[in-house]
């Protein structure tokens, strides 16, 4: 009966070879020592082991002197030889950039490397002066995503990144290039360190370094996190999360999905200064501070229900703030009469005023007057 391979995968691989070739098909033998596999001229080394009887068969593709597309050949002794539907092609893979080029000691950084050919072969991966893996997490024939390893030590600057193929090292030039390990981001306290319990307020983080940070989540240990903004390379605004009740508790801040850890910390004389020092809210700690209270109160003076006002008119409003230790300041609300935003033109710390100049609507009886 006639060999028959129906099905190759994959269909491409390096030409320096190593790919685990798949072939399934029927009457591919009986006994691997009987079977030999060919992609054109060039043999490809059966794998006992992963031999199923008359069914499929794995080999490893041998070198290819250059880049070139050919049919699978199975040759089975007393049965013939069969060939496959589908070409092998031996491709040159080809590095052409990656961004960003560097990133922090503490790792995290994510990198898209752009090129030619990268998701040939059965196995890819992206390695870090040949020791460390940059982990994949996309990958498409001209683009690889991963994420970049840290770096223990501290005197590491720049470091060789290689795509490699069939767990091969390093195999050229073209498919390597060089990424630089820079220091660490520093926190050096965060203000305010009051949250009101709805959440949403803008906590600043200011430290040094941030130009490097892609992605920044501020961690509020019991009751949640959220995504923040990088500002500047010395700022990022993060907004607190909500709380059920009022408490003390601390946040902590993961830059580019890496826990960040003050490195100062460590050289402390001991563990006990570094607790005191964090929780005085002193720079370079690892975590920091945050007290949640009730939400601020306003009313309007006298706290009437309704306010008249004869339309075409200016409106100024008086409005009382209620006790709170929040330190609010005039940035952080606004006040709506309906949808007519009213401009806050004084403050103090028990009232502020705010005018509309221009006409409210008359086509509604009642407005809302609304602080945000």
């Amino acid at each position: 009966m006639a060999t028959a391979s129906a099905k190759i995968f994959p269909l491409r691989g390096p030409v320096e070879g190593g790919t685990l070739l798949t072939v399934q098909g029927r009457n591919l033998g009986r006994r691997a020592e009987a079977v030999k596999v060919s992609i054109g001229d060039v043999p490809c080394s059966l794998l006992p082991d992963r031999y199923t009887v008359s069914l499929e068969l794995v080999c490893i593709t041998g070198w290819s002197a250059d880049e070139k597309t050919d049919i699978v050949q199975v040759d089975v002794e007393q049965s013939g030889t069969g060939t496959s539907k589908e070409s092998f092609s031996y491709l040159l893979p080809k590095l052409l950039y990656m961004e960003p080029n560097k990133g922090y000691h503490a790792g995290g950084t994510k990198v898209t490397i752009t090129g030619e050919h990268l998701d040939i072969g059965s196995q890819v991966r992206v390695m870090v002066n040949s020791t460390h893996e940059c982990v994949i997490t996309e990958k498409t024939d001209n683009v690889i995503e991963c994420t970049m390893p840290a770096v223990t030590q501290a005197h590491v600057s720049s470091v060789s990144v290689c795509v490699e193929f069939e767990n091969l090292p390093c195999q050229r030039d073209d498919l390597s290039t060089t990424y630089t390990y820079k220091k660490n981001p520093t926190i050096f306290f965060i203000e305010p360190t009051k949250s009101y319990l709805s959440g949403g307020r803008t906590i600043t983080v200011t430290g040094q370094g941030f130009d490097l940070v892609q992605s920044a989540v501020m961690q509020v240990e019991g009751i949640g996190q959220t995504m923040c903004s990088v500002i500047s390379n010395s700022t990022i605004h993060c907004p607190s999360h909500s709380s059920s009740e009022s408490q003390q508790t601390s946040v902590r801040f993961f830059l580019n999905g890496v826990l960040y850890t003050d490195e100062s910390s460590s050289s402390s004389d001991s563990e006990e200064e570094e607790d005191e020092e964090g929780e005085d809210g002193d720079p370079n700690k690892d975590h920091f501070l945050l007290e949640y209270v009730e939400d601020p109160q306003f009313f309007t003076a006298n706290k009437e229900k309704l306010i008249k006002h004869h339309p075409g008119e200016p409106l100024t409003l008086i409005i009382n703030k209620g006790p709170s230790d929040l330190d609010l300041v005039p940035e952080e609300y606004s006040v709506m009469i309906g949808s007519y935003p009213c401009n806050i033109s004084f403050h103090n710390d028990q009232l502020f005023h705010c005018t509309i100049n221009g006409l409210l609507g008359s086509s509604e009886r009642e407005l809302p007057v609304t602080v945000i």
